[in-house]
């Protein structure tokens, strides 16, 4: 790669701007931006064989409609490329969406002038997070389980031009997972609301919830309240694992405690 990051990562890649250093990093995927327009991001993402392109395609953007049209997640405006892989090994895939101006969720402060404003865009925030799970636990199907991500997934910001910061749904690289309305689905389910030991402040949608109020001071009662319910409906209708309804009750305590 030469000196300002300029470079194609293969031949073939589909664009006929290059893709440059982005200014964003990602744990598998690559994330550039083109260097014609610096506000089109692209995530390169997976390689696909011909027969699972569609499929999974098809998923995907499914997914992301619910998100944005069921759940009122700000998602910033997707085009899906498709291009040859590095050795005509099936296609890859190239997500270009808009660049969000702004600090991941995690990092974002807030003054004082900006405090009363921002808790109830949080609280509205993690209650739509907790109702998406809560009817992917009734209704089964296709879900994204990788919401919950330490605060990382959702940047506080604008696109160019715009005025008003949102908090917006930055990773569109959507994991898909189904959920079979069966015990082991809802255990699944019950690891991304909450994993102890998964880092030093713990995993998950509880965990992000937790880690908000103690950064900004606040208490998100909306989002406590309906994770509280999620928790009673749960248990009470199952079906969970012996070993998963522990942390059923711990969730639903959590975040009923004072």
């Amino acid at each position: 790669m030469s000196n300002d990051g300029s470079s194609e990562l293969y031949e073939k890649t589909p664009f006929n701007s290059l893709l440059v250093e982005s200014g964003y990093k990602a744990q598998i995927e690559d994330i550039r931006a083109l260097k014609s327009d610096l506000e089109k991001i692209v995530r390169v993402s997976e390689r696909f064989h011909p027969e699972s392109l569609q499929p999974w395609y098809a998923r995907h953007k499914k997914v992301i409609e619910r998100l944005r049209d069921g759940y009122g997640f700000n998602v910033p405006n997707m085009d899906i490329v498709i291009g040859p892989g590095e050795h005509d090994e099936g296609a890859r895939v190239y997500i270009v969406t808009d660049r969000i101006h702004g600090p991941e969720l995690k990092d974002k402060q807030f003054s004082p002038a900006e405090l009363p404003t921002a808790r109830e865009t949080l609280d509205n925030f993690f209650s739509s997070m907790t109702q998406y799970y809560w009817d992917v636990s009734r209704q089964g199907g296709d879900y994204n389980d990788d919401l919950a991500q330490h605060n990382r997934q959702f940047i506080w910001g604008r696109r160019k031009g715009e005025t008003e910061d949102k908090i917006w749904l930055a990773d569109l690289g959507v994991q898909t997972v189904e959920h079979k309305l069966d015990a082991s689905s809802n255990g699944h389910l019950l690891g991304r609301l909450l994993d102890e030991g998964f880092s030093s402040y713990g995993y998950g949608l509880w965990e992000d919830i937790a880690y908000m109020e103690r950064k900004h001071h606040i208490r998100l009662e909306g989002a406590r309240h309906k994770l509280a319910a999620f928790m009673d409906d749960l248990l009470t209708r199952g079906p969970l694992h012996e070993w998963d309804i522990k942390k059923a009750n711990t969730l639903k305590m959590s975040a009923k405690r004072v």
